[in-house]
Parts: structure tokens; C-alpha cells; sequence
């Protein structure tokens, strides 16, 4: 019976790790994005990212004279596949003018641990979606290393059968139930 609930909790854990969490659960899918400017690592040429780094990893969303930034809803921003993680204060964003253009950029975090990029990645794509709901999106370079590029096949890196989509809260929620029905043997 140990060796079931071992078995099932290994299988949820590579069930949590398949799962890529939208943007924003009430983005509409036929609602055209808006374009912001990052900018990951915020002064740093190249931008290179340690895939198995703990370390957060600085992203900035510009403002321009057509868009404020903190118009964005950090809690629905991923970078990579990643989802944003908390300052040491405990907030999703800071706002601070990061380019010196006299207007406020937001700089968000995220776990390089988290994302869906490999050593062969060139780029880091940024989705979310404004407090209206209006989808958002970019990119910005990279260079990746710390992590084998995913193949098909056996083992490690093996390509999902399907993608879940799911809002951050219901997939914390629905994994913590799975996993106390199944310590509960």
C-alpha cells in the first residue's frame, strides 16, 4: 500500500509540473493581445538565465506614453511558463522608473526553476492580461543554460500527453485535494 501512495503522489507531482497556467482565466481567447516592452534583467546584456537557479529573476514591463505598466495585473503575468513570485515584502510587483524616462515601469519576479525553457531557448515569452481583463504579451532574449532540452521519449523530459489549463488557485486547490485523499490511505 506504501509503495501505491508513493507511486501516486510521484504521479502527481509530474501531473503539478505539466501544468501551464493561464494567463487569465477570464481573458477571451478571440480578444487580440496588447504588445508591452520587457525587459528581462533589467540592464544586463546578455540576459543569461540558470535554469536551476533559485535565485528570482527581475523582469520590467514598460511604460511608454501610450501605456502604463502598472495597468497590468501581475498576479495573471508567467515569464517562460513561469507565474510571478513574490517580493521579500510580499508583493507581486514593484514600481519603479527602470529605463530613467521619467515614467513608472513595474518590475516583476520569477522562479527560472519554474519555467518551460531549455538550454536551447532564445527567448522568454511574457503573457497576462490587463486589470480589464485585455490580454498582454512579449518577449524579450535569452540565453539558458543548467537544463537538457526536452525530447519525446522515455524518462525525464518526456512530452505531455495534453496541457491542463487551469487559474493558479484552482490548480493549488485541486493538487492539495488529490494529495490529502490520497495520504488519507
Amino acid at each position: 500500500m506504501r509503495k501505491f501512495i508513493a507511486l501516486a503522489l510521484t504521479v502527481l507531482v509530474a501531473l503539478a509540473a505539466a501544468v501551464c497556467v493561464t494567463a487569465s482565466p477570464t481573458a477571451s481567447l478571440r480578444q487580440e493581445a496588447v504588445r508591452v516592452q520587457i525587459d528581462i534583467l533589467p540592464g544586463v546584456a546578455p540576459n543569461a538565465i540558470d535554469l536551476g537557479d533559485i535565485q528570482a529573476v527581475p523582469v520590467a514591463i514598460l511604460s511608454t506614453a501610450g501605456f502604463d505598466a502598472a495597468s497590468v495585473n501581475a498576479a495573471s503575468v508567467t515569464v517562460g511558463g513561469a507565474p510571478v513570485t513574490k517580493t521579500d515584502d510580499g508583493q507581486l510587483s514593484v514600481s519603479r522608473d527602470v529605463n530613467e524616462d521619467g515614467l513608472a515601469d513595474v518590475v516583476i519576479y520569477f522562479s527560472p526553476m519554474f519555467t518551460q525553457l531549455d538550454n536551447t531557448s532564445t527567448e522568454a515569452a511574457l503573457r497576462g492580461s490587463l486589470n480589464d481583463g485585455t490580454p498582454v504579451e512579449s518577449s524579450d532574449a535569452v540565453q539558458c543554460s543548467g537544463r537538457a532540452p526536452q525530447t519525446a521519449g522515455a524518462g525525464p523530459g518526456v512530452a505531455p500527453l495534453a496541457t491542463i489549463r487551469l487559474p493558479p488557485a484552482l490548480a493549488l486547490s485541486l493538487f492539495g485535494d488529490i494529495y490529502n485523499y490520497v495520504a488519507s490511505f
